[in-house]
């Protein structure tokens, strides 16, 4: 990648996990995390494994225990092109909001991105079960929460031209509870079931299991042989899923 907002994030610092500060190319499998993380920065972004993780495969990976930071995350913090696969996560996740500042707060990924216009980011199989907490009376900008990630990014192309990547999320689960507090008129309140963007288009979150996703990405949310696809540029789905509650 010439230029990425991963290498943005690289060099700003302040990106962290328990285990590894950031990942490249690896693969992750068959760990169990316990973690009690109480960071009281607002300015640290803290993952329970990786915070900035790239071309990493996470397979059969549990976190319990508790994140009070930030922007928490359970397993990475930013995700550039990563797969998930039979992934479960209960620790529960404390937002630390600060004034004028974007709360993104994600069960597995705070926010995830890709590279590639064709090949899409998949998470297959995983569950987010703990409880994510965000207490708004600071001012945050905007509250991006969901079990699977709090939100979407994008990436640059050598030309400066924004990348937006295919999104899958195939037979995952969110059996925990969203605690958002004191958003009021949060210009951008993106959780829970369904919203209004301030474009106009309509936007699933699938009841907390999805956070915020940029409208211009394609998303297949599917249990099973039923799936939902976003139209590209919209987000309006039409299908009739499993996962939602219109």
């Amino acid at each position: 990648m010439d230029k990425t907002a991963l290498t943005k994030l690289i060099a700003n610092g302040t990106w962290t996990g328990t285990l590894f500060a950031a990942v490249e190319n690896a693969a992750i499998k068959n760990l169990t995390l316990n973690a009690t993380i109480n960071n009281s920065s607002t300015t640290a972004n803290i993952a329970g494994i990786a915070g900035i993780s790239n071309g990493t495969t996470y397979e059969n990976v549990t976190v319990t225990g508790s994140n009070t930071s930030y922007r928490p995350s359970g397993i990475t913090c930013y995700s550039v092109d990563d797969s998930f696969q039979s992934c479960d996560v209960s620790m529960a996740l404390t937002a630390q909001c600060k004034s004028g500042k974007s709360a993104i707060v994600g069960g597995l990924a705070q926010q995830i991105s890709g590279t590639s216009a064709d090949t899409p980011v998949v998470i297959e199989n995983c569950r987010y079960s703990g409880i994510i907490t965000i207490d708004a009376a600071a001012g945050p900008s905007s509250v991006w929460a969901g079990a699977m990630y709090g939100g979407t990014s994008y990436e640059q192309d050598s030309s400066d031209q924004s990348i937006y990547f295919p999104l899958t999320v195939q037979d995952c689960t969110f059996s925990g509870t969203l605690n958002i507090s004191n958003a009021g008129d949060t210009s951008v309140a993106a959780y829970g079931s369904w919203a209004t963007e301030t474009s106009g288009s309509k936007t699933a979150y699938f009841e907390g299991l999805l956070g915020r996703a940029h409208k211009d990405l394609t998303v297949t949310v599917a249990q099973g042989e039923d799936s939902k696809t976003s139209e590209a540029g919209s987000l309006t789905y039409s299908s009739s899923a499993a996962p939602t509650n219109e």
